[in-house]
């Protein structure tokens, strides 16, 4: 087994044992914290921070270049994808269960999953470890699994139609708008709620697999996986091809490689608008000028950002 495989396993091991219901706190702290020092000088460290970073980049000499053209590949271990994708798929059967038979608000499971381990957890599995959605992703082993139950039925699948090239990544774009939408002003939408979302998004999806094919819709419109897609850009381990192999490469490399579109782009911009607003719209200041506002005022308020 393969160092990165073994890495994958214990971490697959630990999502599981977090994974167990306790009191649900999403991102929110309950505690109140007041700073010692005046939020213009955490702007003006965070401003200069992303100017230093800009300036590190020009001041090298950097091309984009393609990956090699036959680069050394790996596969993950089997029982490890195995188990990565039972993973993803029990987390979602989780949260469906308990949003069909109700449960406990201590205890959501849905907020776990969705918002600290998915929303937060696999990102950074993602942009420092490997593309562990590709095998975590619950809606494309739905898929499969259906695909499976209708050829032992009997039941022949029709042929996908070509997507269309001008939709581009933007379907993904606009699901992402609405997460963080769920996120930021329907303050992390949990319960009923955010069984409704997942369930919806889910016949979505999945509807959306079948029309266009599964591939094509994971790498174009499947929110998640191209979120954590443009994520893995900055991870060692990448993706090689669609079969799932893997290829090393340096930290951060993947930023300096082709087949950036403009979407992408306004993606990275919304991830740093979303995380500006949520910053800033948890301050005293912004409360003392804005109050709580309703949930159409602050729409407006996260679409400015």
């Amino acid at each position: 087994m393969t160092r990165l495989a073994r890495v994958l396993a214990v971490l697959g091991v630990g999502i599981a044992v977090a994974a167990a219901p306790t009191t649900a706190l999403a991102h929110a702290l309950n505690p109140t914290y007041e700073s010692q020092l005046p939020l213009v000088v955490y702007l003006a460290g965070a401003g200069l921070a992303v100017a230093l970073s800009f300036a590190f980049v020009l001041v090298r000499d950097l091309r984009a270049e393609p990956p090699p053209a036959n680069p050394r590949t790996f596969e993950l271990a089997k029982p490890v994808a195995i188990g990565l994708r039972a993973l993803g798929l029990i987390g979602w059967t989780w949260i469906v269960a308990q949003g069909i038979v109700g449960g406990s608000s201590d205890a959501d499971v849905g907020t776990l999953f969705v918002w600290v381990y998915t929303w937060v957890g696999v990102a950074m599995l993602s942009a420092f470890v490997g593309p562990v959605w590709y095998w975590l992703d619950p809606f494309s082993t739905l898929h499969d699994v259906g695909a499976w139950v209708l050829r032992r039925a009997g039941i022949d699948g029709w042929q996908p139609t070509d997507y269309p090239a001008a939709l581009g990544r933007w379907p993904a774009i606009a699901g992402f708008a609405f997460v963080v939408w769920l996120e930021l002003v329907d303050k992390g939408a949990a319960g009923r709620t955010l069984f409704v979302a997942v369930a919806g998004y889910t016949l979505v999806t999945l509807a959306l697999m079948a029309q266009f094919g599964r591939d094509v819709w994971r790498a174009n419109g499947e929110t998640f996986g191209v979120w954590f897609h443009l994520l893995n850009r900055l991870a060692p381990v990448a993706r090689a091809d669609e079969m799932g192999r893997l290829r090393r490469r340096a930290f951060a490399a993947g930023l300096l490689e082709q087949g950036w579109s403009i979407a992408d782009v306004v993606l990275v911009a919304m991830a740093a608008g979303s995380i500006l607003y949520d910053g800033l719209s948890q301050t005293t200041p912004w409360y003392e000028v804005f109050g709580a506002p309703t949930a159409g005022v602050a729409t407006l308020q996260l679409a400015a950002f």
